[in-house]
């Protein structure tokens, strides 16, 4: 037996208390002077020694009582080994880590050998099995059956995901926590990537009672030779609506290595023909770009990838990703007046026409001009200005439920009447005549940068400089967000949404009229933005493992049948409240059929799992348990020690488990309890006699 303070043992001199007590508090019979002696009762000499004896007991359970308190503040506790502390009762958890980086040098075999030799060594102990990557995976619940842990263990297989360290030990540590012993170990096999402890994240910390016992099989591992090397990034256009890709593609190049990489050779095919090569050389751990451009393109959806060559580890030398060509998209600018010699919606027709990636078809109508048919056919509808005939405005909102976009730019020729009649409930209502500011008038403030709208702002660091003469005041309707302010707080953009379809109300006008804005270099990149935002979020050009995919339905709403890059067919996923959508599990091209079409997704390797530098496990577990003595994660799996005495846990730990002191409290507490009842039968009985 151990003790965690034992300083307290000085408070046994406590224990002489009662005795002295005893001694000096002994009862005396009072003197009484009698005549005579005659009639006073003698009391046998036996019953005197039987009163003396229960005198005695008295003074034994006090100072017994006394000791226990004194043997409860010392802490006893009774080290032991793991089999004999947890028995048949104790749980473990094996944490395997099947992160991609784990497939380079066979780490992850490493790991599932190490595994099997826990469920052969741990053989009175329940075990758990557990999977993680970015999330985790509990394999196999606390069981003690050894037959199904290796069944389960021999099925696995590395996966294509970024780990996350802190996250897997905390559903670990969870997974014990409900386990009636709330206590046990964890198992941590990991090639303890760098990467797997993310910055922004809290960092885990065990708990009194939970043990962490590393295992690295990446402890001998090297770096690849001349450094690994993978794309880590595609920047460009993933939808365009001409036959030549005019646009630079610029991919991102990285050397994970400690040394610089010389020509390294890049080839960039499309639909699986090569498009064109080139070769670069990389400093140790940097990034160099590498751009194409002026290909052409084929109609409908592209195949494109990037290939490493002369790499020795292949597993991320290939970065798949799609480009879209597509028929532009039917836009329609309802305003006072066609164009004209005026140049009346100049600004606003060159800035969705403008350049040769046009993404619009654009037509200009005038109010009774425009007609229901033809508010049918179009994706995107512009009011420039001007107000509708209330049939017509009812079909517009109509469209706009079943998924158009809609943009309404308020100006002097805006009937404030018919507006808040046709749009007000949705939007907001217009209120009065139109605010004029004097002077220079006012500017815009209070922009939602992280809008998509706003993303010229956003990349360039810059505030939009216009001045605005006049706007018109508007009361934003409930359920509406306002994406821009002026500087006085009046609203100047908001948005709403309409069935399933977005509407971006500006309250002032898209030409001079009003302000400058067609005169500043954000116009048309805002603009733009405004239309692309109200179309639909383009399709990425690629996602990465971990991502959801988001899976649109058929006309009818029905869901595509989903066949994985492996050409698995995955089964129909559950419609939410945000639509159907999957995880990307692994890299490649995913597809989806639907009736008349298959639409693909390309999926590629997280740029963090490229990078193989190992963390010290050591500093790593010490860390997340705040005290030393841990196994030496860095051993290779022949010489790592399952039974070392590092693996015993702290007496802090073993004192807390078993709680001794509170089973000496009781027992001190039932003793004073029993000297109390006893002192008070003695007195009793001295009254009487």
């Amino acid at each position: 037996m151990s003790f965690l303070t034992p300083l307290f043992w000085m408070g046994l001199a406590a224990a002489a208390v009662p005795i002295i007590v005893h001694l000096v508090r002994r009862t005396r019979a009072p003197r009484v002077e009698f005549p005579s002696l005659m009639f006073v009762r003698k009391i046998p000499q036996q019953t005197i020694r039987r009163r003396r004896l229960r005198n005695l007991l008295l003074l034994l359970l006090r100072c017994l009582a006394v000791m226990l308190l004194v043997f409860a503040f010392v802490r006893p506790f009774i080290r032991t080994s793991r089999a004999g502390m947890y028995g048949a009762s104790g749980v473990e958890v094996i944490l395997l880590d099947r992160s991609f980086s784990m497939r380079y040098e066979n780490r992850f075999e490493q790991a599932r050998t190490r595994a099997r030799q826990l469920i052969d060594e741990r053989s009175t102990t329940e075990l758990a099995l557990v999977l993680f990557d970015e999330g985790y995976e509990v394999v196999t619940p606390p069981t003690a059956d050894r037959g199904l842990l290796k069944t389960r263990l021999a099925g696995l297989t590395p996966g294509f995901g970024a780990s996350d360290l802190d996250q897997a030990l905390r559903g670990a540590e969870s997974l014990l926590r409900r386990h009636p012993t709330g206590r046990g170990t964890i198992h941590l096999l990991t090639d303890f990537q760098a990467t797997g402890r993310r910055a922004n994240a809290a960092p885990y910390e065990a708990a009194a009672g939970i043990k962490l016992v590393p295992y690295n099989p990446a402890y001998n591992s090297r770096v690849p030779a001349g450094g690994n090397l993978a794309p880590t990034e595609l920047i460009g256009v993933g939808t365009i609506y001409q036959p030549k890709y005019a646009d630079p593609l610029t991919a991102q190049i990285t050397n994970f290595g400690p040394e610089r990489a010389d020509r390294v050779q890049i080839e960039f095919r499309l639909n699986d023909r090569p498009v064109e090569k080139r070769e670069v050389a990389i400093p140790a751990r940097e990034s160099r770009a590498v751009e194409f451009t002026g290909f052409n393109l084929n109609e409908g959806i592209n195949q494109g990838a990037l290939l490493i060559a002369g790499d020795s580890f292949d597993g991320d030398n290939r970065y798949e990703f799609l480009l879209r060509r597509q028929a532009r998209s039917k836009a329609l600018v309802i305003g006072s007046a066609s164009g004209g010699g005026r140049g009346e919606n100049l600004y606003l027709r060159n800035a969705l026409t403008a350049g040769e990636n046009n993404p619009f078809e654009l037509e200009l109508r005038t109010p009774n001009r425009t007609s229901s048919a033809e508010l049918r056919e179009q994706r995107l509808v512009i009011i420039d200005d001007t107000s509708l005939p209330a049939g017509l405005a009812s079909e517009l909102i109509r469209q706009v439920e079943g998924g158009a976009g809609l943009i309404v730019a308020l100006g002097p020729r805006t009937d404030r009447e018919s507006f808040n009649a046709a749009f007000g409930a949705r939007l907001g209502m217009v209120s009065g005549d139109p605010v004029v500011r004097r002077g220079d008038g006012v500017t815009l403030s209070g922009i939602n940068g992280e809008h998509p709208v706003f993303e010229p702002f956003r990349r360039t660091g810059r505030q939009p400089t216009a001045r605005i003469r006049a706007y018109r005041e508007v009361a934003p309707a409930a359920g509406t967000t306002v994406l821009a302010r002026y500087d006085d707080g009046a609203p100047a953009m908001i948005e709403s949404t309409i069935g399933r379809g977005r509407v971006l109300l500006l309250t002032t006008t898209l030409d001079l009229t009003w302000n400058d804005l067609a005169l500043t270099p954000f116009y048309l990149p805002v603009l733009r933005q405004m239309a692309r935002h109200l179309l639909g979020v383009e399709p990425a050009l690629a996602l990465t493992v971990g991502e959801t995919i988001a899976i649109d339905t058929t006309a009818e709403g029905e869901l595509p049948a989903i066949d994985t890059p492996a050409g698995v067919r995955l089964p129909r996923p559950t419609t939410g409240p945000t639509g159907a959508a999957i995880v990307a599990t692994e890299p490649g091209l995913y597809r989806l059929r639907y009736p008349d079409r298959t639409d693909l997704i390309a999926v590629n390797i997280d740029a963090r799992e490229s990078d193989f530098t190992v963390l010290d496990a050591d500093q790593v577990i010490a860390a997340m348990t705040g005290r030393g003595g841990v196994t030496d994660g860095r051993q290779s799996a022949a010489n790592t020690s399952p039974t070392s005495s590092a693996e015993d846990e702290g007496p802090e730990v073993i004192e807390d488990r078993q709680r001794l002191w509170f089973y000496l409290l009781i027992a001190a507490l039932l003793l004073f309890i029993t000297e109390g009842l006893l002192a008070r039968r003695i007195r009793v009985a001295k009254l009487i006699n």
